[in-house]
């Protein structure tokens, strides 16, 4: 359980990293013309890195459910 914890942790701050090096760098601004803060950023990247673990993880569960179907017994 503490290693889950200390993941999701670790998850966060690289995700929030990201966006803050991203604002700094890119300087990305909304549709009004405000610049966005490296928090909208960050939290985009998050739930696009949460996505991307997600799908992952389905491949990998529809792998080992397809190699259970078909091994040979």
């Amino acid at each position: 359980m503490p290693r889950i914890i200390l993941g999701v942790i670790l998850f966060c701050i690289l995700a929030y990293t990201i966006g803050y090096f991203k604002v700094r760098i890119q300087n990305p601004r909304k549709a009004d013309g405000t610049p966005k803060s490296a928090f909208e950023e960050g939290s985009r990247i998050l739930v696009l890195m949460i996505g991307i673990g997600l799908l992952v993880f389905a491949l990998f569960i529809a792998y080992t459910f397809g190699t259970y179907l078909f091994q040979k017994k």
